[in-house]
């Protein structure tokens, strides 16, 4: 058994005219109007409204618009996804560059390479699933177990409460 048309397409006894009639109705801003039409294509308003009800081009309109604004949402989330996609491959670089810094003690001082390590943390864990962010904290944890090797406890401590007050600027609690 064959499918039927989808609405906006030409439907079984729609004639040219019919047909040619509708498209331009279909491309008409919506609230469409009749009246409009009938002025663009120079014909009466009374035969369009006669092919209008038989051909029930307002309900299709409808569902042409409706089809319209699903694509639109399709394309908006497949941008989406691949915004989140990009941020989040720019977060991971950043996390591994500022644990390498850590690492290495080369380019970035700890507190900036910690800084760095917190916001890629902090960002990726909204993108990214709960078990995965589980991961992300063990590797910070790490980090600080490696830092706090290197650094005497005072400095240690003190870039611990830099992060600190930082993250509780961007998450907007006053400073303790």
């Amino acid at each position: 058994m064959a499918r039927p048309p989808a609405p906006w397409a030409r439907q079984p006894g729609e004639t040219e005219h019919q047909w040619l009639a509708f498209q331009r109705f279909l491309v008409l801003e919506p609230p469409r109007s009749l009246r409009v039409l009938a002025e663009q294509l120079r014909m009466s308003r009374r035969t369009l409204e006669k092919w209008s009800a038989k051909g029930t081009w307002f309900e299709r309109a409808r569902a042409w618009d409706s089809r319209v604004a699903e694509t639109e949402a399709e394309v908006v989330l497949e941008g989406v996804a691949a915004l989140r996609r990009a941020v989040l491959a720019d977060l991971t670089t950043l996390r591994r560059r500022a644990v390498h810094q850590l690492e290495a003690s080369e380019d970035w001082t700890p507190g900036v390479a910690l800084r760095a390590l917190d916001i890629a943390l902090k960002y990726e864990s909204a993108l990214l699933p709960m078990a995965v962010h589980g991961d992300l904290l063990g590797e910070l944890d790490e980090v600080i177990r490696k830092l706090e090797a290197q650094l005497d406890r005072e400095t240690f401590v003190r870039v611990l409460r830099v992060i600190a007050g930082q993250h509780d600027q961007a998450e907007g609690r006053a400073d303790p």
